[in-house]
């Protein structure tokens, strides 16, 4: 998974600017009130428009992201930023999600849709290197 570290804010904007200029879907999750895992599944499912039926737990976060049926794009981008919140406060739970994360990209580098991720937040660079 290529890692980007993000430090100026106006970035993220100008990337989801031009991303959505391209026809890509971009998924922003803004993690600044995230610190468990409860909450991150929760505003995952909501940012990402899950279906009705998530079962709100790691394999079915992992199914979800590999399949994006209700959401057809030529290209995917998932943003979280301010995910130092969850990092230091749940490292297990980051840790687990990242590697969710690292799954779901390789899933999509193999199809003709790709996903990209993009995180951002301060201090999260020792905790990236699972991915």
């Amino acid at each position: 998974m290529m890692q980007l570290f993000v430090s100026d804010p106006s970035f993220l904007q100008h990337l989801q600017q031009d991303a959505r200029q391209r026809g890509t879907v971009v998924f922003y999750l803004d993690g600044s009130q995230i610190d468990n895992k409860d909450d991150l599944l929760k505003e995952i499912a909501t940012v990402t428009q899950f279906p009705e039926d998530f079962g709100s737990n790691w394999d079915a976060l992992y199914d979800y992201l590999t399949d994006l049926s209700w959401c057809d794009a030529s290209e995917y981008l998932f943003i979280y930023d301010n995910a130092q919140i969850l990092a230091h406060a749940a490292p297990e739970d980051w840790h687990t999600f990242c590697a969710i994360l690292r799954d779901t990209v390789t899933y999509w580098q193999d199809s003709a849709t790709p996903l990209n991720v993009v995180i951002a937040g301060a201090d999260v660079t020792d905790s990236l290197q699972t991915i």
